[in-house]
């Protein structure tokens, strides 16, 4: 599991679709599909029922503690500004 398969998964549930998701990771909507699916076949189980245009979290993929859902999204935000700062320190190094 990485941060990219994370997030896009994150987005998706955020965003309420895998187009709108890409748009908010700079991603084509067949990579935030196949970044789901990864996770899902990581972990063995499904996360989203696809139903057509709309996707319902199973159960698996709900978190229904609103103190871990703030955990994972807080590590997600962390995650993201240390691989900007990374990032940066590469382009001046």
């Amino acid at each position: 599991m990485n941060l990219r398969t994370l997030r896009a998964f994150v987005e998706v549930v955020r965003q309420g679709g895998f187009s709108q998701a890409a748009e908010v990771v700079s991603l084509t909507q067949s990579s935030v599909s196949k970044a789901v699916k990864t996770l899902e076949d990581e972990l063995g189980t499904p996360l989203l029922n696809r139903l057509g245009h709309r996707n319902e979290l199973t159960a698996a993929g709900e978190v229904r503690d609103d103190d871990k859902k703030n955990f994972v999204l807080k590590n997600l935000s962390l995650l993201s500004l240390r691989q900007f700062f990374f990032r940066l320190l590469i382009k001046k190094g």
